[in-house]
């Protein structure tokens, strides 16, 4: 299909006017990889989301600050969780 750079942006600007703020303490992240930590957070404040702490420590040593709904995880590659 065919990019048009003004249809872009125009349809950017349109789901940004509808974003709904991040109500704090509603979602976080934690890895035990500082780089990801840090990269993590660039991209968050980059996207323009505010109300989201990623921690750097084990997932099995936290303690979220709430009881979760949904869970994401990326374990490492060819490891299995026990």
């Amino acid at each position: 299909p065919a990019y048009s750079p003004s249809e872009w942006i125009k349809e950017k600007n349109l789901m940004d006017s509808r974003r709904l703020p991040i109500k704090p303490n509603h979602f976080f992240g934690v890895d035990l990889n500082r780089n990801a930590v840090r990269a993590t957070k660039i991209n968050l404040r980059a996207a323009g989301f505010k109300n989201i702490e990623v921690a750097n420590v084990d997932f099995r040593e936290f303690t979220p600050p709430f009881r979760p709904h949904l869970i994401l995880s990326n374990p490492p590659y060819g490891k299995r969780l026990e």
